[in-house]
């Protein structure tokens, strides 16, 4: 390290000026993360055991939990690991799986990327290359986009591919399968719209069950109301008082008497809320501490316009009444629901029994057909109306993991929630071909779009995320032991212009992965490229870091 210089003559503040050095320091913590976590890629993949303290150890390949247990004795390498860790969780915000991949695209664009900088270093300008490396992911996103294949859920045959995205997502486990497939099935045998919920059961069986439910867009005010570190959510499976109230609460004295009646009730409730101010929340959860109440605030859409549906959806869900600013709030306001998950983007409803939702569902596709809507209502359109009245009578699939131990136990729950989310966004996005295929091609892409860009510094950007898309496939046929060379699978692969065909890594041939059912959702392939090169922008475009 060249240069080091302390901040205000104390010894705790660092600053690291020498550029080189800087993007370094901070690729030994990409790779620290990359050594473990890519070893769990693929049908060949292996667990990793994690020691957890007190708690027993965790044997699993699930990428998030190994992520969120790796921690370096160097601090500015654990600056690389939070960037990375914030890249995870961006990654489970947008579709829930494909943290490993986007950790291996990571690693190797960094590598690259310092190697081609450090060549041009004083020739390039860093805003450019910048946007070069933008310019690069949107071109291979708009390829695979073009390239999609898109599930028709009407038709048969696509219960087929769906099944495929799930073998694949839960790296071939038949009890995973068969489990997100059993809840999927509601949906084909009744074609409601059906929310598939994950949660563990302390039984040694796994099971699957189906109860009227909704989703409601919007989660938690503060993750301080977890109550499930498993599903990192606020879980209430009992019968729970629903609120709702349409303003913004200042000062908890307005709510303290219903929050005084439902400590001593010992059932939850769920407030409903437009806002609240920053000292009432945190007496609020002062009391859940203290007290051991059982609340959790939901924050309502900020958009009036939808709000005032989604507030009447809610309303006729649970039965309570919509309060506005200065009504008195009494036991008599409150609704009901059977459970409640609280999540940090949505919210998973079930019906309670004693209501019924069937008259206003219909009274909301009547008042739409005949036109019952003032001007203000028309920035909505025809499908928002049938989403709505598709979620009002909607189901609830819910899978309960259960196992003879904890660590099967996390396992099968890991593998089951990343083969929901690929289903969701298989259905949603469109499928492409798996196995490092969907990335092979787009390097092919790339490189024919990379070479005829004129302005160098693009070029560069472009050339940076180009390297990296090999990476995955090779990683793969690492862990597989291929005694072929990666170099004369790649070209047996590029010399079939078919976007489908790719290497099979189960039997080892070059084929259309699309038949062959080796697919995963294009959502995955798309976030974990957008991700990858957000944080490795920051890291290849850093100059100095501050140590405090």
């Amino acid at each position: 390290m060249n240069i080091i210089n302390r901040v205000n003559n104390n010894p705790e503040n660092i600053i690291i000026k020498q550029e080189d050095d800087v993007k370094k320091l901070l690729y030994e913590g990409v790779k620290l993360m990359y050594d473990v976590v890519s070893n769990t890629l693929g049908p060949y993949g292996k667990t990793v055991i994690i020691e957890s303290g007190n708690r027993k150890s965790i044997v699993t390949k699930d990428g998030v939990t190994i992520l969120k247990n790796i921690y370096s004795n160097d601090s500015i390498e654990n600056i690389a690991l939070e960037l990375c860790k914030q890249a995870s969780n961006k990654m489970l915000e947008d579709v829930g799986d494909g943290t490993t991949t986007t950790t291996i695209l990571l690693k190797n664009i960094l590598e690259f990327g310092i190697e081609v900088l450090k060549q041009n270093k004083g020739k390039y300008i860093p805003s450019i290359v910048a946007k070069g490396m933008e310019v690069a992911v949107n071109e291979v996103i708009n390829y695979v986009n073009d390239n999609k294949f898109t599930i028709d859920t009407s038709l048969k045959t696509s219960i087929g591919f769906i099944k495929n995205v799930v073998n694949v997502a839960t790296n071939y486990d038949k009890v995973a399968t068969d489990l997100i497939m059993k809840a999927y099935s509601y949906k084909m045998e009744s074609n409601d719209n059906i929310e598939i919920d994950v949660v563990e059961t302390n039984i040694n069986e796994s099971y699957v069950t189906s109860h009227k439910g909704m989703v409601y867009d919007a989660g938690f005010m503060s993750p301080l109301f977890i109550n499930d570190n498993v599903t990192n959510s606020c879980i209430f499976d009992e019968e729970t008082g629903v609120l709702i109230l349409n303003y913004d609460v200042r000062g908890i004295q307005n709510i303290m008497p219903i929050l005084e009646k439902f400590s001593s009730s010992e059932n939850p409730l769920v407030i409903f809320v437009n806002d609240i101010d920053q000292n009432t929340l945190k007496g609020v959860l002062a009391s859940i501490t203290t007290n051991g109440l059982k609340i959790a605030f939901v924050k309502n859409n900020p958009a009036f316009d939808i709000r005032k549906y989604e507030l009447n959806d809610l309303s006729h869900y649970t039965g309570a009444t919509i309060l506005n600013k200065g009504d008195e709030i009494t036991l008599a306001h409150v609704g009901i629901l059977s459970y409640i998950k609280i999540q940090r983007y949505k919210s998973l409803l079930k019906k309670h029994d004693e209501i019924d939702i069937s008259e206003y569902a219909e009274s909301i596709k009547k008042s739409f057909e005949e036109g019952k809507f003032n001007s203000i209502d028309k920035i909505v359109d025809e499908n928002y109306f049938n989403r709505r009245i598709s979620n009002l009578t909607g189901s609830i699939a819910t899978i309960h993991i259960g196992s003879n131990s904890e660590v099967e136990r996390k396992e099968l729950y890991d593998r089951v929630e990343d083969g929901v989310f690929s289903l969701k966004h298989a259905i949603s996005s469109g499928i492409i071909p798996g196995g490092g295929t969907t990335f092979l091609r787009s390097y092919k892409y790339l490189l024919e779009k990379t070479d005829k860009e004129e302005d160098v510094n693009i070029k560069i950007g472009m050339l940076i995320i180009s390297s990296s898309l090999t990476s995955i496939l090779e990683r793969l046929l690492e862990s597989r032991g291929d005694i072929k060379s990666d170099t004369e699978i790649i070209q047996s692969v590029l010399k079939d212009d078919n976007f489908n065909v790719g290497y099979n890594l189960i039997t080892g041939e070059i084929s259309n992965l699309l038949i062959a059912g080796i697919i995963e959702a294009f959502d995955i392939f798309k976030y974990s490229l957008l991700n990858a090169s957000s944080v490795a922008k920051t890291i290849l475009f850093s100059s100095s870091i501050i140590k405090n």
